[in-house]
């Protein structure tokens, strides 16, 4: 949304809320969430302190995951807490405490020193220039590579949320593989469809949870029909997909007019399953109450 300044009052605007977590023993399997909360606004900050026992390592290399509006796969996916907080390796990081004005760990205190991999009691902070939800945020970490180190974190999260004012809904689904659902919306494909069953997962923390559902593959142009409150400050149209071919591009027009290319550079074979989103926004989608899709494949 962009809104001037005459728009802001204490009706829209966000309040700062800060939630403190604890975790001194970790259960195997689960991520440790830092934030969980419905609503609309954005993550601004965190701060994450870890203290390990000796000879407890590397669990520094728990993924950041963060995921935004029920999307099931992480709209952030890092790869270990020392990257995630742009420090470095932990030889480096746990040596040499810095503050920087977006990030930094002040505090960093050697439990042990070995070789290459040394251990340490650290501190680390970290701004965003502001991770947005419109209805839910989920943003946690692993503790160790598929979450299986127990040390004790313990941190604060900082988010502003916005009481009142729109929010995000889903108001239509189009289901490709029902044939009632493509009725409904009007489906049409050009040319042939290559309809196959997928067993697979998602990436992140859905990865043990196998998804089985039909796929449609197709070169031609696809149209259906979404529906849509009139009233309404633009929409994303999102899709599930099967990742396993990457850098996957078509032209996504809107109401016979073309609106943009949707790319998505992605591949992953073994999780393949996947949700992106493009957002149309109110120029394009307001006072409408159905939208004519046409997805070309290039």
């Amino acid at each position: 949304l962009n809104l001037g300044p005459a728009v802001f009052s204490s009706r829209n605007a966000g309040h700062l809320h800060a939630r403190f977590f604890a975790e001194p023993q970790p259960r195997a399997g689960e991520d440790i969430l830092m934030l969980e909360t419905p609503g609309v606004g954005k993550l601004v900050g965190t701060v994450l302190a870890v203290t390990p026992a000796p000879h407890t390592k590397r669990w520094w290399e728990g993924d950041l995951r963060s995921y935004v509006d029920g999307r099931r796969t992480p709209g952030i996916h890092g790869t270990g807490v020392e990257d995630d907080h742009l420090a470095g390796w932990s030889n480096t990081l746990f040596g040499n405490p810095f503050t920087l004005p977006l990030h930094g760990a002040p505090i960093s205190e050697l439990v042990e020193e070995q070789g290459l991999q040394h251990n340490a009691r650290i501190s680390l902070y970290r701004l965003w220039p502001g991770i947005f939800f419109g209805q839910s945020l989920r943003h946690g970490f692993e503790h160790g590579s598929e979450n299986t180190i127990s040390v004790d974190y313990r941190g604060l999260a900082f988010f502003y949320r916005r009481h009142g004012g729109p929010t995000l809904k889903e108001v239509d689904l189009l289901r490709l593989a029902d044939e009632r659902s493509r009725r409904a919306h009007q489906l049409e494909i050009d040319g042939s469809v290559d309809v196959t069953r997928l067993t697979s997962a998602f990436e992140g923390e859905g990865y043990r949870e196998p998804l089985e559902a039909k796929t449609l593959a197709h070169r031609g142009a696809a149209r259906f029909i979404l529906r849509l409150p009139p009233r309404n400050q633009g929409c994303w149209l999102r899709r599930l997909y099967d990742q396993q071919r990457g850098r996957q591009r078509a032209t996504l027009s809107v109401d016979g007019k073309k609106h943009r290319d949707w790319y998505t550079p992605e591949s992953n074979g073994s999780r393949s399953w996947a949700e992106r989103g493009v957002f149309l926004p109110a120029a394009v989608t307001g006072g409408k109450s159905t939208l004519s899709i046409e997805i070309t494949p290039h």
